[in-house]
């Protein structure tokens, strides 16, 4: 796999972001983004469409319940995905409590689960729903 690296944002950038009202300082763009498009369409997949308002709403569900079982900043969540809704909703929730994701996909046999767990312990392992 290969990653792309960006360059740090300048200081006239990060202004000019800021006056377009597309960064804060408090909250990441995507927020204000998703306050002007609150009822438009966030994800589609063989499940049907989710729209932002949905989506939030659904990784606030999902944050929560991995709070309660003890998920917080800086934990490590594995996550055994595909490329289903559910997928995306965890990850967010993951973000959302400053935990770090670590994604393997489900097609990825048990060994890549194993050497993810064995390097993160993970204080939860997520598992992709079955028959998707």
């Amino acid at each position: 796999m290969t990653m792309a690296l960006t360059r740090p944002v300048s200081s006239d950038e990060a202004r000019a972001f800021r006056a377009a009202e597309q960064w804060a300082d408090d909250v990441p763009v995507h927020l204000g983004t998703l306050r002007a498009h609150l009822e438009r369409t966030a994800l589609v997949d063989r499940g049907g469409a989710m729209t932002y308002t949905e989506l939030a709403a659904a990784v606030e569900r999902v944050a929560s319940a991995l709070h309660g079982v003890g998920v917080g900043p800086g934990d490590a969540v594995v996550m055994v995905t595909d490329n289903e809704h559910e997928s995306v909703v965890a990850c967010h929730a993951v973000w959302r409590l400053g935990a770090v994701a670590l994604l393997v996909h489900k097609s990825s046999g048990a060994a890549d689960v194993e050497c993810a767990c064995r390097a993160s312990s993970p204080k939860v392992v997520l598992l992709a729903p079955a028959g998707s």
